[in-house]
C-alpha cells in the first residue's frame, strides 16, 4: 500500500530490490518498471503492483548467506551503472554461513565506496533490519561427530557429538541411532538417554552401539525432536560406517621370556573370534613351537622366522614389536635392515605398530634405524643416564586431557571409572618405564608420569620429566597411510591381578582395532581409492585420493603408472569413470604411490568410489562410500545475529533497527548530487591591454561583413516566402532571441 515501506522508500528514491543466498540476484529495478510515455490510468501505480508481486513472490528457502559478499556486490553493481548511490538497506538475520568478506569488513567497504568517475560524495550508509527470531528457539542441536569409519562385527562402535540445547534445560534427550540406508529398525544408543544441559557450549556425549552383521551403513545419529521444536534438521547427524565380519591379522614378535610377553601372547592368542595371530621369541630354542591362534586355515609361522618378504610381512595388519633385537630377524646385518625398512614401509603403506618397551632393545636399538621416524617418540641415550633416581618408587599412569577424553584409553564402560583405575589403582603400579626424551612431532600423548607431572608444573629439576615435560608413557602417532602406538613400561600385566584380562585385553584389544584401521577398510589392495571426507555438499568439489602400490607392495612411480583410473557410482545408479593423476609434491616432485582427481558433485545423495577393474586384476574392486548433501545451516539457528548486524552498519556509518522500524529507513537516508570540482585559475591574458582592443575590432569586422546589401523593398525568394526589410533569416541551430535552452544535468536530477 501507500504507506509500506517500499512505497516510503519509492517517493524518495529510485528504487533498486535484490534478493541474495549464495549470490546477488536482481527482483525489482525501477529503471525496468518505468515505461517511457505510458499513460497509467488516474490513481494507478502499475511498477508499485509489480514490486509488491515481486516481493510476495519471495521465499528464504537458500542454502546458504553470503550477507558480506551480497552487500559487496551490490555496490559494484552501481559502480557499473555509474549511478549515485543514496544507501543500501538490508533485511537478514545476520547469520552469515559462507563467503570471502564479513559483514563488518563490507561496512567497511561501503563507508569508503566512490562511484565510477570520483563524481559523488563518498561512502554509502547501510541500514542494516534485522529480521528473524530475536530470541533463541526451543531447540536441540547435535554437530561435531566423531566416530570410526570401520569397526568389526560384533564389536562396539563410539560415538562422540556435541548437543546445544536450547529452552530445555533439565530435560531427558534420548539417544537414538537411525538406519538411513539400508533400512533397519532404529535402535538406542548406549547409555540411552541424557540430560539436557543449557548454554552455548553445550554438553559432550559418547555413546556406543554394537553392529551384528556386516556390510556398509550409512546412519543418522541425535536427539529425537522434543515438544515445541521448529527445527528438526539439525537434530541429527550423518555417518557411513563400514561394519566387516573378518579377523585381525597380528604378528607379535619379541625378545626373551618376560611377563609382558606371557600375559600379551596368551590374550591375544586366545581370541579366536576377532583375531589371528603368529607370536614369535626371538630367544627362544630352536625346533621349540611359538604359540599362534588355533583355528582353521591358520597354520605355524612360516620357518618361525621373522617374515623375509615384504609380500609375507604385508600380508599381516597389525606388528606387535616388544624388546626385540632386530638384528636377529634375518641371518645377517645387511638383510636384518632391510627387514626393518620393510617394516617402516609396512607402516607408511596403512600397517599398524605396536611398540611394548623393554630394558634392551625397544627403542633404544631402534632410535637411528629406519623405523625411527615412524615411532611416536624421540628417544635419546643421555635421558636414560640423566635420570638414573627414575625407578625408585612406583607409579600409576597419569591420563593427559586427550588422553581422557581418548577411547583408547577407556577400559570401563564409565568413564570416570576408567579414569581412576589407570590413576589410582594400587595393584596396578608399576616400577620401570624407559624414559624419552619427547613426544615425536605429531604425536598424541594419552599418558605420562605422575611424578613428571608435578615437576614440570614447579619446574624443578627431576628424574621424570625435562624441559620439554614429564616422561610420555603411552603415545600414538600416525605415519603415512599407518599408525604408531608406544608404550614406555612393560608392566602392564600388573592390570590382570584379580581380575585375569578383564582390563588389560579391553586395552590391547582396542589398542590392535584402532592400529588396523586402514587394513580393515579394504585388505592388503594394491589400490585404494577414498574420498578425503566423509561429508561434501552440492556444487563443492569432491577431492579423491588413491593410493598404488606394485607386487612387491612398494609405491609405484609416476613412469610406472602414470595415472589411476576410478569408477564412480552417483545416486541415480549411473557410473561415470573418473582418471586421478600424480599427485605434486612441494617441489614440484610427485610422492611415490599417490594420485589424486576431483569432480563437482550436481545430485544430493550416497555416492561410491572404486578402482576400475582393470587396476585390480584377479581381485573384487573395493568401494568406498559417501554423502553429498545441501548445506542445512540456514536452518540450524533461526535467532537473529543481531552483532553481526550491528557490524555491518556501524562500520559503514548506518544504522540498525528493528523489522519493526523498517518504516523508518527512508528517513535514515538522504539524496545524492554529482559535484563537479572546479578549479579557478587566473588568466595571464586577461591582464593584457592589446586583448580587449583586439576583441573589439574582431567584433567590427564581423558586423560590416555580415551587413546586408540589397535595396529597400521586398527581396523574392524562390521560395515563395518573404520577409521584412532590414531582416534577415535565423540560421540553423541558433537560438531564436529571448528563448532560453534547458539542458538536464546529472541524468534524474531535474534544474
Amino acid at each position: 500500500g501507500a504507506e509500506s515501506p517500499a512505497a516510503r522508500m519509492r517517493e524518495k528514491f529510485v528504487t533498486h530490490v535484490y534478493s541474495f543466498a549464495g549470490d546477488l540476484r536482481t527482483v525489482w529495478s525501477e529503471d525496468e518498471a518505468r515505461t517511457p510515455g505510458e499513460a497509467a490510468a488516474a490513481g494507478a501505480d502499475p511498477a508499485g503492483e509489480d514490486l509488491a508481486r515481486s516481493l510476495a513472490a519471495l521465499s528464504a528457502d537458500g542454502d546458504s548467506t553470503r550477507l558480506g559478499d551480497a552487500v559487496l556486490a551490490s555496490l559494484e553493481d552501481f559502480r557499473l551503472r555509474d549511478d549515485l548511490l543514496a544507501g543500501v538497506v538490508v533485511l537478514s538475520d545476520g547469520r552469515q554461513t559462507s563467503g570471502f568478506r564479513s559483514p563488518r569488513e563490507a561496512g567497511e567497504v561501503a563507508r569508503t565506496f566512490l562511484p565510477r568517475g570520483s563524481l559523488g560524495e563518498r561512502g554509502v550508509p547501510v541500514v542494516a533490519v534485522t529480521a528473524g527470531d530475536p530470541t533463541s528457539a526451543r531447540n536441540v542441536r547435535v554437530r561435531n561427530l566423531v566416530a570410526p569409519e570401520v569397526v568389526l562385527a560384533k564389536d562396539d562402535a563410539s560415538f562422540e557429538f556435541d548437543v546445544l540445547a536450547s529452552g530445555f534445560d533439565g530435560e531427558q534427550g534420548v539417544l537414538r541411532l537411525m538406519f538411513v540406508e539400508p533400512k533397519a529398525e532404529n535402535a538406542l544408543l548406549v547409555p540411552g538417554a541424557i540430560t539436557l544441559r543449557g548454554g552455548d557450549a553445550g554438553q559432550r556425549v559418547k555413546a556406543r552401539f554394537r553392529f551384528d552383521h556386516p556390510g556398509t551403513f550409512r546412519v543418522r545419529v541425535g536427539v529425537p525432536p522434543l515438544a515445541g521444536e521448529r527445527i528438526t534438521e539439525d537434530n541429527w547427524v550423518e555417518h557411513q560406517v563400514r561394519v566387516v565380519d573378518r579377523k585381525v591379522k597380528v604378528l607379535y614378535v619379541d625378545g626373551r621370556p618376560r611377563r609382558e610377553w606371557e600375559s600379551l601372547q596368551r590374550a591375544l592368542t586366545r581370541d579366536a573370534d576377532t583375531m589371528l595371530v603368529h607370536t614369535l621369541q626371538l630367544e627362544s630354542a630352536a625346533g621349540v613351537p611359538q604359540p599362534r591362534t588355533e583355528a582353521p586355515g591358520w597354520g605355524p609361522l612360516p620357518g618361525n622366522r621373522f617374515p623375509a618378504s615384504r609380500a609375507e610381512l604385508f600380508a599381516y595388519d597389525v606388528v606387535v614389536l616388544g624388546d626385540a633385537d632386530w638384528r636377529r630377524f634375518a641371518d645377517t646385518e645387511a638383510e636384518a635392515e632391510e627387514r626393518v625398512k620393510d617394516l617402516r614401509d609396512f607402516v607408511e603403506a596403512g600397517g599398524g605398530l605396536l611398540c611394548v618397551s623393554g630394558e634392551f632393545f625397544m627403542p633404544l636399538e631402534y632410535r637411528r634405524g629406519p623405523l625411527a621416524e615412524a615411532l611416536p617418540v624421540i628417544v635419546d641415550a643421555d635421558e636414560v643416564a640423566r635420570t638414573p633416581g627414575r625407578l625408585a618408587r612406583s607409579f600409576n599412569l597419569s591420563l593427559t586431557p586427550e588422553g581422557r577424553e581418548s577411547d583408547l584409553m577407556r577400559i570401563d564402560e564409565d568413564p570416570e571409572r576408567s579414569r581412576d583405575l589407570w590413576q589410582t589403582m594400587e595393584r596396578w603400579r608399576q616400577w620401570w618405564y624407559f624414559p624419552v626424551r619427547r613426544a615425536a612431532t605429531g604425536a598424541r600423548v594419552l599418558a605420562v608420569h605422575p611424578e613428571g607431572v608435578e615437576e614440570a608444573r614447579t619446574g624443578r629439576a627431576g628424574p621424570h620429566a625435562n624441559r620439554h615435560g614429564p616422561h610420555p608413557l603411552v603415545a600414538v602417532k600416525p605415519f603415512g597411510l599407518g599408525r604408531t602406538l608406544w608404550i614406555g613400561s612393560d608392566e602392564m600385566w600388573r592390570m590382570r591381578y584379580g581380575v585375569g584380562d578383564q582390563y588389560y585385553y579391553a586395552f590391547y584389544a582396542k589398542a590392535i582395532r584402532y592400529l588396523a584401521a586402514y587394513r580393515l577398510l579394504g585388505g592388503n589392495r594394491r589400490v585404494k581409492i577414498l574420498p578425503e571426507r566423509q561429508t561434501w555438499f552440492l556444487d563443492e568439489p569432491v577431492s579423491l585420493v588413491a593410493h598404488a602400490v606394485g607386487e612387491d607392495y612398494r609405491p609405484v612411480s609416476p613412469a610406472e603408472k602414470p595415472s589411476v583410473r576410478a569408477i564412480l557410482t552417483l545416486p541415480d545408479r549411473t557410473e561415470q569413470a573418473i582418471e586421478l593423476l600424480p599427485a605434486a609434491g612441494a617441489e614440484g616432485e610427485a610422492p611415490l604411490g599417490l594420485y589424486r582427481g576431483s569432480f563437482t558433485a550436481a545430485l544430493e545423495g550416497t555416492y561410491s568410489v572404486a578402482p576400475d577393474p582393470s587396476e585390480v586384476p584377479g581381485e573384487e574392486p573395493e568401494s568406498r562410500s559417501f554423502t553429498v548433501e545441501t548445506s542445512a545451516e540456514e536452518r540450524k539457528d533461526p535467532s537473529v545475529d543481531e552483532e553481526a548486524m550491528r557490524a555491518l552498519a556501524t562500520a559503514s556509518g548506518g544504522h540498525l533497527l528493528p523489522l519493526e522500524d523498517l518504516r523508518k529507513a527512508p528517513d535514515l537516508l538522504r539524496s545524492r548530487e554529482y559535484r563537479i570540482p572546479v578549479e579557478a585559475r587566473p588568466d595571464p591574458l586577461a591582464e593584457q591591454w592589446w586583448v580587449p582592443v583586439l576583441l573589439t575590432l574582431l567584433l567590427a569586422a564581423e558586423w560590416l561583413l555580415a551587413a546586408p546589401r540589397t535595396p529597400c523593398g521586398v527581396r523574392a525568394g524562390s521560395g515563395g516566402a518573404g520577409l521584412p526589410a532590414g531582416t534577415r533569416p535565423e540560421r540553423p541551430g541558433r537560438i531564436p532571441a529571448g528563448s532560453v535552452e534547458r539542458r538536464p544535468v546529472g541524468g534524474p536530477l531535474e534544474e
